[in-house]
């Protein structure tokens, strides 16, 4: 017999926008995605993430995830325990690049596909992974 202790816990997030706006392309999830990450440090990489019900409503959105000047640790684990403690059925996620350069690094192709993959496994879905340096912005993956 097993005895199994359950821990509790809590999600910092960012609240969702007035009305419950629904991420319905990509436009607005990068406007979204931008907003969130519009007060972290230009000069590190940041990793955000938009969590969504099945219509597209943000649920939540969050900056999971900071590095130094040139990459960010993503914890693919901690990405969909939120989700599934929120309640998402889908992801829309960006990180910044302080370089300048959107365009994506095989590190982020890597990324985008291992997370893709563990969210499978629980029926959500990951819409978007976008690269955002500056005023452009790229794409990793449009999944959906």
């Amino acid at each position: 017999m097993y005895n199994l202790k359950m821990r509790t816990y809590t999600i910092k997030c960012a609240e969702p926008p007035p009305g419950g706006a629904a991420i319905t392309h990509a436009q607005a999830s990068e406007h979204a995605l931008r907003a969130l990450l519009a007060n972290e440090d230009a000069d590190r990489e940041h990793f955000a993430v938009l969590y969504l019900n099945t219509p597209g409503k943000i649920i939540a959105g969050r900056v999971m995830f900071s590095g130094g000047t040139t990459e960010t640790p993503v914890f693919v684990r901690e990405v969909c325990r939120a989700a599934l403690l929120l309640g998402a059925t889908r992801l829309v996620v960006a990180h910044t690049h302080p370089g300048g350069s959107p365009e994506p690094s095989p590190e982020d192709y890597a990324v985008t596909r291992n997370l893709a993959a563990a969210l499978k496994l629980f029926q959500i879905h990951l819409l978007d992974h976008l690269v955002i340096a500056g005023a452009q912005a790229a794409r990793s993956a449009v999944l959906s």
